[in-house]
């Protein structure tokens, strides 16, 4: 049952529990992640929602973790990204920080990641979601535990 003011369509929604901005040159790029699983979903925020496409759709969600395939999925509490931008570290509820290849968020060709004369290109209408590379290792010890 929806609470007060809530929009039926919304209820079963999962809440994002992260989000990051990659750094100047590419401030239009929003990293996201959420409790249903360890992908990260990548947004151009000039063209989350147009008047043509009336659900928002991510440029890329990444593979989750392969250990997440033998067990429940787990979420992304937080994320950081690395000093010098080329890493977006998550720190996932399995207990593990997986390290993600900025680079390569999005897989194949991606007019968004690019910079021509000062301005990245916007989206354009129709183009479907990309896969991006899942995290290239995980760090984790006996003592850290991600907890809620």
């Amino acid at each position: 049952m929806p609470s007060r003011g809530e929009l039926p369509g919304r209820i079963g929604d999962v809440s994002v529990t992260a989000m990051q901005f990659l750094p100047p040159g590419k401030e239009h790029i929003l990293v996201t992640a959420c409790e249903a699983d360890a992908s990260i979903k990548v947004w151009d925020v000039r063209s989350i929602h147009t008047s043509r496409n009336k659900t928002a759709a991510p440029l890329s969600t990444t593979a989750p973790p392969s250990s997440h395939s033998h067990w429940r999925p787990f979420g992304i509490s937080s994320l950081s990204l690395g000093s010098d931008a080329s890493r977006l570290y998550a720190m996932c509820k399995d207990n593990t920080v997986y390290a993600y290849s900025t680079s390569h968020l999005i897989l194949g060709h991606v007019p968004e990641m690019e910079t021509r004369n000062g301005e990245a290109p916007r989206r354009r209408h129709g183009i479907v979601t990309q896969p991006g590379l899942g995290p290239l290792y995980g760090f984790r010890h006996p003592s850290f535990h991600a907890t809620s």
